[in-house]
């Protein structure tokens, strides 16, 4: 911290200052050696003086107070504004006071304010600056303050921590990402829609119309549509959609053995964010969703309608951590949730969001035929790990993994599994488009053969 103390001194003060003291050293030595009273006088005094402003300094900058006052959560890109009030708890007035404030999460931790110009002793001051939430997820500490204060004469500024040094706990959610834009597709092999849209609509009773039956015996009097029954001379009963309900359930493998990437650039920051914003849309849409994550400590947040239950699962999310546990698999614990809710009344979209460089094949086109059977609709969404930095050495080359993964998902996709892909520095809309996959094929003209 000393260099940011010396970053607000002037060359040309400090010069002044140095140049100061080393004459009047030198007045005292040469004044002392040739009895010449009045410079040794004369250099005592401006010594005495220097040492009473560098005094001055240092008993006003370790009497400053100050509180804090900032929300305690926040998302990642988020601006926090933090508000400072200053006070003056010294017997002696302050000249241009500078605080200095920690702001952990920003790339740039440090944040400079100027105080008035003068204060007088109980003096207080308010300044406010606003942070921004660079960094990854997690829990941080904004805080301690340190202050920066001069003498009257400008020659010494002294760098203190404050006299009651305080943190503020701030809690970094992950970010999630708007799908209002969302482009979606019917899945003929489930029975409801694809994510994105509401369940198809079914006979019933509502204020949409459907369309025309048979005249049963029992059916209400006044659901006979007359003019129709009089030109085709039977009696036909007016029918209006039912649409029924539907949830989405999202599953998120947060397995350490596939982690790729670093700090917010890593697969499993990039899953984490997609899973929050899947459940986010769902809820917007006014529809039940829930959340299921692998991780050290598995995450299993029932469904819930309300947009007032995303701070809960951003709050889970952000305590999460990748699993460690070499026994331990995330397809056991998806088949574990996936059959509770085999029998609900609602028609379920599964989300499964998988951060990984090349999944196991076998397992996951089992998993995905025996939720399309039982009538889920079923969307993969996959953070794909050859365009993130490796942490370990790596077997097949970073193109080679894409076509295994490509290859899987094109799979999926013939047995009515509606798949995305992820990049490193993609937005998840623009994953999200339609046949954004497929391969490019591109022809290459034949070399012309040397003669």
């Amino acid at each position: 911290m000393d260099h940011l103390s010396e970053h607000n001194r002037t060359p040309e003060s400090q010069i002044l200052r140095n140049g100061m003291i080393f004459l009047c050293i030198l007045g005292l030595i040469y004044g002392l050696l040739f009895q010449l009273r009045l410079l040794f006088l004369s250099s005592l005094t401006v010594l005495a003086t220097l040492f009473a402003l560098w005094f001055y300094a240092r008993q006003v900058s370790s009497r400053f107070r100050i509180e804090r006052k900032l929300q305690n959560k926040a998302l990642e890109d988020q601006f926090v504004t933090v508000r400072l009030t200053v006070k003056n708890c010294s017997f002696l007035p302050a000249f241009k006071p500078l605080v200095i404030d920690f702001f952990s999460p920003d790339k740039a931790p440090y944040h400079q304010l100027s105080g008035p110009a003068f204060m007088w002793p109980g003096a207080v001051a308010s300044m406010s600056y606003k942070g921004v939430c660079f960094n990854k997820r997690g829990s941080y500490e904004v805080g301690p303050a340190r202050i920066v204060a001069t003498d009257p004469l400008g020659v010494f500024s002294s760098f203190r921590l404050l006299l009651n040094p305080t943190t503020n706990p701030l809690l970094v959610l992950p970010a999630t990402e708007d799908l209002k834009n969302l482009a979606p597709q019917k899945n003929p092999r489930s029975r409801s829609l694809s994510f994105g849209e509401y369940s198809l609509p079914k006979p019933g009773q509502s204020l949409d119309f459907h369309g025309l039956r048979e005249y049963r015996p029992g059916d209400p009097a006044r659901f006979i549509h007359w003019p129709t029954s009089a030109h085709r001379n039977r009696l036909l009963i007016k029918e209006y959609d039912r649409s029924q309900p539907r949830q989405t359930l999202v599953f998120l493998d947060l397995d350490g053995a596939q982690l790729r990437g670093l700090g917010r650039h890593s697969t499993h920051e990039y899953g984490i964010r997609a899973a929050a914003s899947f459940v986010q849309y769902s809820l917007q849409k006014g529809q039940p969703s829930g959340l299921f994550a692998f991780c050290e400590e598995n995450i299993a947040i029932r469904p819930r309608r309300g947009l007032h239950h995303m701070p809960q699962i951003l709050e889970a999310l952000t305590h999460s951590r990748p699993s460690t546990k070499a026994t331990a698999s995330f397809w056991p614990f998806f088949q574990q949730h996936s059959q509770e809710t085999q029998k609900s009344r609602y028609s379920i979209l599964s989300v499964l969001v998988l951060p990984t460089i090349v999944p196991d094949s076998k397992t996951l086109f089992l998993q995905c035929q025996s939720l399309l059977d039982v009538g889920h609709s079923v969307h993969v969404h996959f953070i794909s790990g050859h365009s993130f930095l490796p942490l370990t050495l790596t077997k097949k080359r970073p193109e080679q993994e894409f076509t295994e993964l490509l290859t899987i998902a094109l799979k999926l996709r013939a047995l009515g599994v509606q798949v995305s892909i992820q990049k490193n520095a993609q937005s998840l809309q623009d994953s999200l488009a339609q046949h954004f996959f497929k391969p490019v094929i591109r022809i290459r003209p034949k070399k012309a053969v040397k003669q």
